[in-house]
Formats: structure tokens, sequence, C-alpha cells
């Protein structure tokens, strides 16, 4: 395994392979319960493994090419679009060239790849003619016309890759090539000595000497080109190579348009030497590698081939024993006891609650982006925006919307104005007023793009924040606490909570306890305590009833802890019964050898009844209405009376009030400070919340510090500082 785990972590396919060969081979032994057995293994079947390279060479590939060009040119003209001359016909002279190029290429099959050179050339091409002129008596002199031009181009030849074998390839492709500038030097001269042209009293050897630009050049010219060249790796693993290249381009065209002459042509072909330095991104093993792991399997085959030869005499063996069985269901009360055999009891109640929307949005330090947790709507969302999609959220879901749910009612409430008053700690940012305006200009932003709220409407202004002390304890909480914006409104229907009507359930008893014993002569594998139920399916009047299995409860495990029981907690909805069927519990184990046991099944009776039920037998039934007061700084229980917020929830608290109603308040806090200060505390809240209700049949219930909400983030804080009011109206 040491050999093998350098190349796991390459994600090397050949580990992969190997593996998968070694697993074939692998002797597997039934155990056979019997008195004696006597067996050879079939020694036949074990064969050596031979640990090749078996994955072919990788043909992708990155490079640079630098490559010595030998043009080859067709050309007949006598002059060139903008070149002044009187040579009666050029032809090609000499010529030389340099280019360079990128390179990528690509494998698609087993042995072909396509490529593409990205290429830039300098080429230098000499045209001459010699013409015998005669003057006076003498039958003729020779004169010698020469053009010499420097060509810039710019190439992208795509190409298909061949190889025949490991290092050779094949290349031929199609291309365009673009002549991006040129320039040309030209003159005639006298080939012979003892001659010269006399000009203005001057006697020179050559005359009308002339340089420039060339125009009218090809800016897309078709090429075609064939190529072949030999890979030599530069290091062991392959991955670096160079590669010699050897490559001939015809270009079907003239490199420029207006040509003069008698068919006059300027075709430009090139014959190319070159080296390439070029990269493959999948390395390959070595010999040595390949050799470590041949060692390993080598030793594996000859341990088999030995074990195999051996005659093997098994032992008796005696049957495996594993059991399971329930041993107890005990029912875990509020007060601690325990009861056993219990029954579970559910009971609907037509309920509604509030979700109390805080009117503040917090900052990270330093900062005034709007932090990714609060949900941002594009403007083409913001119609499809409802309120009424989170009856089922919790407070921090909710939360997060509260932007989009002030946008929605500013909507709804044109003459409503709201004041964005933006703060920055004391602390940290030292009541930095400038970066408390930057905070609210973004929610204003937001609200002005996305959900079309008039600027006028909106009014921006800054607060200052009290500096934190050391001795409060936690004055960096307090800090992050104070980077925020408030959201103020003239109007009390753009601030005021949420209320969702919907079904409650009560569960009795909250936990149950589910003892198990298991018994096995092997190491346990897996061990399972399930809770099942039948659930009816919904079918039409001619079919007949159907049902489900659903699964209520399930706790597994591989080693038996020490305390044989597990814990049922019905406070959550998804683990409670849907309806009167009996609850079937079992245990389960599998030991390492692949046996199982299965106890058998004891069953917990329960009573369900439904809001729909009560209704029709004329039974006794309650309403159950939740109100949420969210109105408590850090460390108080006031101000309540002064608070807007609070008042108007008490009155609708007090317009729900009704002869015979039971009204329990309970106080609850974040988890800073101490457990005994946090439980006074939320029951001085609790208290100040029953003050102002006022109603004679009320209950008082401290909770103290809860993490119902995370007390790391400041919302999650400032919800957790909550006083809850419960009324239960009977009914019938």
């Amino acid at each position: 395994m040491k050999y093998l785990m350098p190349f796991c972590t390459r994600r090397n396919l050949a580990f992969v392979q190997y593996c998968f060969a070694l697993f074939c081979c692998l002797w597997v032994q039934q155990v056979v319960f019997a008195q004696t057995a006597t067996e050879t293994a079939p020694c036949d079947t074990i064969r050596r493994v031979i640990v090749r390279d078996t994955i072919p060479p990788s043909f992708t590939r990155l490079g640079i090419l630098a490559e010595y060009t030998l043009p080859i040119v067709s050309a007949q003209f006598t002059r060139l679009s903008n070149v002044p001359s009187c040579c009666p016909g050029y032809s090609f002279s000499s010529g030389i060239a340099f280019g360079g190029a990128i390179l990528g290429e690509l494998q698609v099959l087993s042995q072909i790849a396509v490529g593409t050179q990205i290429r830039l050339g300098l080429s230098e091409l000499h045209f001459t003619h010699r013409a015998y002129v005669p003057v006076l008596n003498i039958p003729g002199i020779p004169i010698l016309y020469s053009l010499k031009t420097n060509l810039l181009s710019l190439g992208i030849e795509p190409y298909l890759v061949i190889r025949p074998t490991e290092g050779l390839s094949l290349q031929v492709g199609i291309g365009i090539t673009s002549f991006l500038a040129s320039t040309f030097t030209s003159f005639e001269k006298i080939d012979s000595a003892g001659f010269t042209f006399v000009s203005n009293n001057s006697f020179n050897q050559t005359r009308n000497q002339a340089n420039g630009n060339i125009t009218e050049l090809n800016a897309a010219l078709p090429t075609v080109r064939v190529g072949v060249n030999y890979e030599v790796p530069l290091l062991a693993n392959k991955t670096l190579f160079i590669a010699p290249e050897l490559s001939f381009s015809l270009g079907l065209g003239d490199v420029v348009h207006q040509l003069e002459g008698v068919n006059p042509r300027f075709a430009l072909n090139t014959l190319r030497f070159g080296a390439a330095l070029r990269y493959s991104p999948e390395p390959r093993l070595t010999a040595e590698q390949l050799s470590l792991i041949q060692e390993r399997y080598d030793e594996e085959y000859r341990k088999r081939l030995e074990e195999c030869r051996t005659v093997i005499q098994k032992p008796i063996q005696k049957t495996k024993h594993i059991s399971a069985r329930i041993t107890s269901i005990q029912s875990i009360e509020a007060n601690g006891i325990e009861r056993e055999n219990p029954q579970v009891k559910i009971e609907e109640f037509l309920a509604s609650r509030s979700r109390y929307v805080l009117n503040t949005v917090f900052f990270t330090m330093g900062s005034s982006e709007i932090a990714g947790k609060y949900r941002l709507l594009r403007k083409e969302e913001v119609q499809n925006f409802r309120t009424e999609n989170f009856a089922d959220a919790d407070v921090l879901q909710i939360y997060y919307q509260v932007l989009n749910i002030i946008g929605k009612r500013l909507s709804t409430n044109p003459k409503a104005e709201i004041t964005l008053v933006g703060f920055s700690d004391g602390l940290i940012e030292k009541n930095d007023k400038k970066l408390a305006i930057e905070r609210a200009e973004k929610l204003k932003e937001y609200l002005v793009d996305s959900w079309g709220i008039e600027e006028k409407r909106i009014k921006i202004q800054s607060g200052t924040s009290r500096i934190p002390i050391v001795s409060d304890g936690d004055e960096k909480l307090e800090a992050e606490e104070q980077r925020k914006v408030e959201i103020q409104s003239n109007t009390k229907a753009i601030l005021e909570e949420l209320r969702f009507e919907y079904t409650q359930r009560t569960v009795s008893p909250a936990k149950i306890r589910l003892g198990f014993d298991i018994q096995s002569d092997d190491k346990l594998q897996e061990w399972s305590v399930s809770c099942v139920q039948s659930v009816q399916s919904e079918t039409n009047s001619t079919q007949k009833n159907s049902f489900s299995v659903a699964t209520l409860f399930r706790e597994r495990g591989g080693t038996l802890p020490q305390e044989r029981f597990v814990d049922w907690n019905l406070t959550y909805s998804t683990l409670q019964p849907q309806s009167n069927e009996t609850v079937t519990v079992q245990c389960s184990a599998t030991d390492i050898s692949g046996f199982s046991a299965e106890s058998p099944k004891r069953e917990i009776p329960v009573e369900y009844i439904r809001v729909i039920d009560k209704e029709r037998q004329g039974v006794p039934d309650k309403r159950i209405d939740s109100y949420t007061l969210f109105s408590f700084a850090y460390g108080t229980n006031a101000p309540m009376s002064g608070n807007a917020d609070v008042q108007r929830v008490v009155s609708a608290i007090k317009q729900t009030l009704k002869p015979g109603a039971k009204v329990i308040v309970t106080g609850y806090t974040d988890t800073r400070g101490n457990e005994i200060t946090n439980g006074i505390l939320a029951l001085q809240r609790a208290n100040a919340v029953a003050g102002l209700i006022g109603f004679p049949n009320t209950q008082v219930n401290s909770e103290g510090g809860t993490k119902i909400n995370d007390n790391s983030l400041p919302e999650g804080r400032f919800y957790n500082r909550f006083v809850q009011v419960d009324i239960q109206t009977p009914l019938r």
C-alpha cells in the first residue's frame, strides 16, 4: 500500500486499474458449517499480474515554437501596387524568414488529436531582373533592377494530428495568414565596370532609388500546411518535451492584391525548420514506479500460490449466535417520571401566531455593504414576492426578508414614508457618521432600484451609539448590535408583525425511551432501533384503501453504546405519528460475518385527535393564539409602556381575550450574562408584559437564556430577548 499512495494523490488511472486487477484475483473463502471439511484452493485460477503502463500516452499539449523559414516564392510582376518601377519584369531571387508560434493540442481519439498554432513571422524577400540596354555603338549594357521587401505576418492554423507511433506526429491543416505590414527598397544599377549613370552632372552606379510601405496587402490568405515532428522527453514522467519540427505551407493566393504585368503573380510558400518546447499536463508512470508496483504484486502472487498448494484442514465450527430484542418502552415526563408502556396522544388545535419583523439591518465592522444573508431581489422578481409563503418559516428566515417586506408594504401603502437611521459602533468605529449615513444610503438604494419606491418617501439620518464599557463584560457583542440601520415609519402598517393561521399539534409524552439488547458471538457491523407507522394513502372512491409505511424514528450505529437505550423526541413535528395507527418498534443487528437478527415487534398505541373530529362530536375544544413581543434592550425589561410596537401588540392581545380564556406569559433572554441573572430578567420581562395585559387568569413563566436562535449573531440575540404570550380560548 505504501507504494500505491503517491499515485492516489495524482488521481492516476493506472492506480485504479491495478487495484481492480488485484481485487479480481482475490481468493474468497466461504464459511461452511459442517463437521469437517478438507478442500484444495483452485490454484489454476491464480494468475500472476503483469504490471504494464497500460494507460495510453496523452496527446494533450501546450507549447511554444521557434523556427527558421525558407521562402519558396512563385513571382512574376512588373510592379507592386504603390511601388514605383520601370522594370520590365521581376522574378524571385532569394529570401530568408524567421518565426515563432504558440500551440495547443487536444486528444480526441487514441491516436488522433486536434490543434491550433498562432504564428508570427518576419520575411525578407529579394526580387531582381537583369536587362541589356544598347547605348551608342555598344551592343548592350547590363542593368540590374532590384526590389527588396520585408513582410510581417500573423497566421492562425488549425490542424489534425495523427500519431502512428509514440513521439512521432504527422500534421495536416488549413489556415489563414494576414499580412500586417510590409516595406520595400528598390533601385536600378549598372552591373558592369566602367559605366555609370549621368544625372545633373553627377556620375552614379545606381539610380531611381526608392523605399516606403507596400499597400493592398492580403489580409486573409488561405494556406494549407503539412508537417512532421518527433518528441524527445526531457523529464522522466514525460511531461516536458523538445520536438524538432519540419513543415511545408502552401499559400493559396497572392501576397499583394494589385500586381501589374503579364499574368502577374506573387505566391508565397514556406519550408519551415524549427523546434518546439511542449508540455503535457498528464504525467506517466516512470520505470522505477512500475517496478515497485510489480514487486508488490509478485509478492502477493507468491504468497497466494503457496497457500493454495497447502491442504487446509478446517476445524469443526459451531453455528454463530446473534439475537436482538426490545427490553422496555418508557415515557419520560416533563418532571422526569418514567412510565412503562405509554400511549402517544396527539391533539390538534386551531391556532394563530405572530412573526415580529425586526426593523433593524445589521452590518459587518467597517462596511456599508448589505450582508449576503439578507435576501435581495432583482427588479423583475419583486412582483412574485408574497409574505404568505412564510407561514412555516422560522423567525430568522423571515427576518432576512425584512427589506422585501418593507418594500412590499411601501408599494401597497403609497402615502407611507420611512426614515432610515444609520449607526456605527462606539467602540471600534468611533461613531463614524459618514459610515452610518453610507449604510442608510445602501438600504435606500435597494428600495428605490428594486422596489421602485420614490426617493422623497425615504429620509436618511444618523444616530449616535453609546460607548460600551469593559464592565459590561461583553462590550464587543454590544458593538456588533450598534452597527446597524433602524427603519422607522409614520405608518404602523409598514412595521407591524406578520400573523399566520395554522393547525397546532400538542403531543404527550414529549419523549419516549426505547430500551434494547443485542447478543452476538461475533463483532457487530451495524445495529438499529426504529419506529414505523402505517399511513393511509389518498385514493379515490372507486379504489380500495392502500397503506404505506412511514419511518418516524431510527437510531443506528456500529459499536453498541454502554447505555442500551435510545430516546425518541416527539417535540419535532416530523417525528410525530400521523394517524391513530399503532407505532411498531423493532430492533435489528448484523455482525461482520453477515449474520443478522430482528427482534419481535412491540407496539405503541396512538390516540390522534383531529380538529374536524372534535367539531363533528361536539366535544370541548380550545383555540391557541400566540403573540411575540421583541422590545427589550440587552439587560433590561424596559421601556415597555412607551414603546408603540408593544402597545399595538398588547392592544391586539386584549381584543383576542374572551371570558374563560387562559393567558400564559413566558419570558426569554439571550445567553449573555449568567444563568441566574438571565432567569430573573426573563421573569421580570414576563411580569412587565402580564401587567400591561392585566388579565386575571394569567400564568407567568421564565425560561431564562435560550438558544432558539443563533446567539453568535446580533439578530439572533435580539430575537432571543422576547416574551411570548399564548392565549387559550375555549370553543365549546
